[in-house]
């Protein structure tokens, strides 16, 4: 594959009556021989003269997935002059044509050294279009040929990791620590590292510019201390029929709500992007018509017109390692219906049902209620192969990806409910990766001393 990707260009220098010296480059079992004129090297300022545009993915992607190229594993693209490029290059001027293949070798053989010591893969270019296919099954189609934003250079290079959107590299002057972040292998945190790590919702307040975060108490609820609290609220901060909010004590709040983690919280909008860090305002008791909790509250300067956002937990001591989270879609009715069916399962009725690809698997999160048997049951599928199960329980109405995970799990935030009640709320969940299964937080804390365990027995 990589004789391939050079034969051309090998060809093209060999052939040219230069006095040539010779690299050697060897790469596992594979030994090319490059022929190098260094003496008629031309200068990068020229080259940059020609080659100075630089691309932006986005601006070379379609829609049309005909007569593709598939990408899928970690890879540098090495693209190549068509034939007819070749001829209309060395119709315009075939010295600097020979000059600048001979040097593009040179630098495409410095990215082999480069992409073999992160142990990516090499790829020639076979089509003009490439469709890039990530872990999450998603894709992107570059057409090499699209030029109404810029007609991309003769040699070109791609970078590309199946968890990440592919993305151009300049042959020229690459940003080789750019490059080696991009290739990376993604480290998650281990969770006996970082203990009890928030990560929630924060929701705007009503008819107000702030946002708050509920919490919970410390112990088990007991009306002794939820009176307690309700006691220690001094001022009315705000109030009209709907809801009032009033000044709770803060030393009283620290010691019967968990608190930890609320001091300092980094905001991502819906895209998983980080986009400010809060600090923690007051805390308050929030009287509603329906509901009433204790909650903290944070002013966001730089909202994006939403009235939720997910947060985590600034950590000062530990780095945190942000990725975006596995992409969820809801899965057709029908299909989860006719899954059920081929199980016996009997489906009085079906709420919204989930997926999302774990590389080649299909994970399936289907929520529905069974009369006959009693209860509502939110069951896991790996393809189609039940792996985990909970009854008697709550139904999953919507589920968000996070933008972290753990070393074992892949972290969501799920809004719950109980059917037929006012009970709604969101908890942090888990589903392991080798296993399948689910975990549950209470705490909305990644802390396995509170996880919630109801499975079927």
């Amino acid at each position: 594959m990589k004789e391939s990707l050079f034969f051309l260009v090998i060809f093209i220098v060999i052939s040219c009556d230069f006095k040539k010296d010779n690299k050697v480059f060897e790469n596992d079992k594979l030994k090319t021989e490059i022929k190098i004129n260094k003496d008629t090297i031309i200068s990068k300022e020229k080259i940059e003269l020609e080659y100075n545009f630089k691309p932006q993915i986005d601006d070379y992607l379609v829609v049309d997935h005909l007569n593709c190229q598939i990408i899928n594993n970690k890879s540098l693209v090495f693209i190549s002059p068509t034939e007819k490029q070749i001829a209309e290059m060395k119709k315009e001027n075939v010295d600097d044509f020979y000059t600048i293949a001979d040097d593009m070798n040179y630098y495409f053989s410095q990215h082999i050294e480069f992409a073999d010591s992160l142990k990516v893969n090499i790829i020639n270019n076979s089509k003009r279009k490439l469709e890039f296919i990530t872990d999450d099954n998603d894709s992107y189609v570059v057409d090499l040929d699209r030029n109404d934003k810029g007609k991309l250079s003769e040699w070109t290079m791609i970078g590309f990791n199946p968890e990440k959107k592919p993305i151009f590299i300049d042959i020229l002057e690459p940003d080789f620590s750019h490059m080696i972040e991009y290739f990376k292998e993604i480290e998650f945190f281990d969770t006996n590292v970082i203990d009890n790590l928030l990560i929630d919702f924060i929701y705007k307040n009503d008819k107000q510019d702030d946002f708050r975060l509920a919490l919970k108490l410390r112990e088990k609820y007991k009306f002794e201390i939820f009176e307690l609290l309700e006691k220690s609220t001094t001022d009315i901060i705000f109030s009209n029929l709907e809801n009032t909010r009033l000044l709770m004590n803060d030393s009283i709040a620290k010691k019967h709500l968990n608190t930890n983690g609320t001091e300092k919280l980094i905001v991502f909008n819906k895209n998983q992007e980080v986009i400010d860090t809060i600090q923690r305002n007051q805390f308050e008791y929030y009287q509603g018509m329906i509901d009433s909790y204790f909650v903290a509250t944070y002013n966001l300067e730089k909202k994006e017109y939403s009235d939720r956002y997910t947060i985590i937990s600034l950590n000062d001591e530990h780095r945190i390692e942000i990725n975006k989270g596995k992409r969820i879609r809801n899965y057709q009715e029908g299909l989860s219906k006719k899954l059920l069916a081929s199980l016996s399962f009997n489906t009085d009725y079906l709420y919204p049902s989930f997926y999302f690809m774990n590389k080649k698997d299909t994970i399936k999160i289907i929520s529905f209620a069974d009369y006959k048997k009693g209860g509502e049951k939110l069951y896991l599928f790996q393809n189609s192969i039940l792996r985990d199960s909970l009854i008697n329980s709550f139904v999953i109405r919507h589920i968000t990806p996070v933008p972290i995970e753990t070393n074992d799990e892949y972290i969501f935030i799920s809004s719950v409910g109980i059917p037929e009640t006012d009970a709604l709320w969101d908890i942090l969940t888990g589903i392991d990766k080798e296993k399948i299964k689910f975990s549950f937080y209470e705490t909305n804390r990644l802390n396995k001393k509170d996880t919630l365990d109801k499975r079927k027995k």
